[in-house]
């Protein structure tokens, strides 16, 4: 039964929507981008300033993508499913802080915003 189940949810995670794929990309690009900024700027210019003002929203698209993406699966669990998508964006928040700190100390800020994570257009 058990195998039935996670076949199922690895079947309707692969038929999910590119949307969900782009709001998670979106997520970890912003959040990237953001220790970037955190990190590395010192003296927030208003371009830093405008993208990390962006927070809440691409914070809240991400979620509720996520949240319904576990709703397809599980219905039942609509509460549960809105607790795994909170800790499952902190766990890539998390992720991506340890990245981004490991690339400061690798290659230093200078690289990071010459070379590092592509900001987009």
């Amino acid at each position: 039964m058990r195998a039935l189940v996670t076949g199922l949810a690895l079947l309707i995670a692969a038929a999910a929507p590119v949307r969900a794929a782009d709001a998670m990309a979106d997520f970890d690009e912003y959040d990237l981008h953001s220790f970037i900024i955190l990190k590395c700027h010192a003296a927030q210019d208003g371009a830093d300033r405008a993208h990390l003002s962006q927070a809440d929203a691409v914070r809240k698209v991400a979620l509720d993508t996520l949240w319904a993406q576990l709703d397809k699966i599980n219905p039942a669990r609509h509460a549960e499913n809105g607790k795994n998508a909170e800790a499952t964006l902190a766990r890539r928040s998390e992720a991506h802080d340890r990245f981004i700190q490991s690339q400061v100390t690798e290659y230093g800020c200078d690289w990071l915003d010459g070379k590092g994570i592509q900001q987009r257009q």
